[in-house]
This record gives C-alpha cells, sequence and structure tokens, in this order.
C-alpha cells in the first residue's frame, strides 16, 4: 500500500511539472495552448494581488512583468519591467485623435526629421481643414500669407 501511495504521489508530481497549461472554470473547453493559465468566466474577474508602495518596493528581485495592483499614493495597476516599476494609466493615448472636436488645437512638434521632411497625412488619410495663423512657405517661398487672428488672406 505504501508503494502505490508513493507512486501515486510521484505520478501526480511529474503530471504537475510537465502540464502544459492549466484551466480555471473551463467547463467544456481546454485551456487555451498559448497560455500557463486560463481562467474563464462571465461572472466574476481575476484579482491581483493588492499592496501599498512599501510593500510593492520591498519586493526583492521582482521579475520582469511581475503586475501588482498598488492601493496607495498613485493607486493602480503597476508591472516590473526589469529596471523599474510602471504604471499602467488607466487610458491609453488616443493617437488617431478621435476624440476631438472641430477647431481643437493640437500641439504638436512639427519640425522637419533628419531628411527634412516631415509627413501630415496621405492620400487616403488626409486633412479636412488647416488652420494657420501666419503664413505658410513652400520649399522656402512664402506661399500664403494671413492675417494674424482673422483668417483673412494677405
Amino acid at each position: 500500500m505504501k508503494k502505490i501511495l508513493i507512486f501515486l504521489f510521484f505520478l501526480l508530481i511529474y503530471q504537475f511539472i510537465n502540464a502544459q497549461s492549466v484551466g480555471i472554470n473551463n467547463t467544456g473547453t481546454p485551456p487555451n495552448p498559448s497560455a500557463m493559465l486560463d481562467v474563464q468566466s462571465t461572472t466574476k474577474g481575476m484579482l491581483v494581488p493588492r499592496m501599498t508602495l512599501a510593500q510593492r518596493t520591498a519586493i526583492t528581485s521582482p521579475a520582469i512583468g511581475l503586475l501588482i495592483y498598488q492601493t496607495d499614493n498613485s493607486a493602480g495597476f503597476y508591472y516590473y519591467d526589469g529596471s523599474q516599476w510602471t504604471d499602467i494609466p488607466a487610458t491609453a493615448a488616443n493617437k488617431n485623435l478621435s476624440n476631438l472636436i472641430p477647431a481643437t488645437a493640437v500641439n504638436a512638434d512639427l519640425l522637419p526629421d533628419q531628411n527634412n521632411m516631415h509627413e501630415l497625412g496621405s492620400a487616403s488619410n488626409a486633412w479636412k481643414n488647416l488652420y494657420l495663423d501666419s503664413s505658410l512657405y513652400l520649399n522656402g517661398v512664402k506661399f500664403v500669407s494671413f492675417t494674424s487672428g482673422t483668417g483673412v488672406k494677405n
């Protein structure tokens, strides 16, 4: 009997070590093979470790990609990038500016790059209106000039 229990114990350890994916609440579907842990639910979420800044800082040798939720100071999700803890902003940057309404100023650096170029659109994605407050130059020559603040062409 003792030999059977030892054999079952080692068989269980072997199965655990060689497991490809672990599924939690995966009723009827196997865990996704690309995931080590596949948690499925339509009524509950996953809760990551919650800790204070002091507790987060006390983690010795955090693994790259370690994820926690910080509960004090600047509360939110943080991950370790290999050299520092980085917060995950609540909202990502809207790079296509689709959230702007007409006549919204966009402050952007329009200086040319090393090849004296800076693309401002394409044949399939062009600007509808361009608002200027002074002059427009084309190849170093004043192409259009406006009276400041009036939008009247000079």
